[in-house]
């Protein structure tokens, strides 16, 4: 994760609820984890990028058989306070996800491909 073990402060974890569920963003030693309530997904960047460009994490169901296709995608994220946002690509179509209270959330069948953050400067 970028951050040596025992160096997330649990003490500074905020808990957000989003439209799919909530997530955890703790901090650590210049770094900032995104973590998926309930079910431990987890994504970690340095903290300064976070304040600056936000964190996403997306999930999805592993295939049902050797060489299925992937399914059931989430998109789960934190943006700073001048996103109002994200552009995203879904399958082959371009979709604006808002944000709302620094968080955002999207569930879909298809891939998810984040494009970038949108809003006031």
């Amino acid at each position: 994760m970028g951050a040596p073990p025992n160096s997330l402060r649990s003490e500074s974890a905020q808990y957000a609820a989003t439209s799919e569920g909530g997530v955890w963003l703790v901090n650590g030693e210049n770094v900032t984890c995104l973590v998926q309530a309930g079910e431990g997904a987890v994504a970690c960047d340095a903290m300064a990028r976070v304040a600056k460009h936000g964190l996403s994490l997306v999930v999805f169901e592993p295939p049902d058989h050797p060489g299925g296709p992937l399914r059931d995608f989430l998109v789960l994220g934190a943006a700073p306070d001048w996103a109002e946002a994200v552009r995203v690509k879904v399958g082959n179509k371009i979709r604006r996800v808002a944000v709302r209270g620094n968080t955002y959330a999207l569930h879909t069948e298809a891939p998810i491909t984040m494009l970038r953050l949108e809003g006031r400067f």
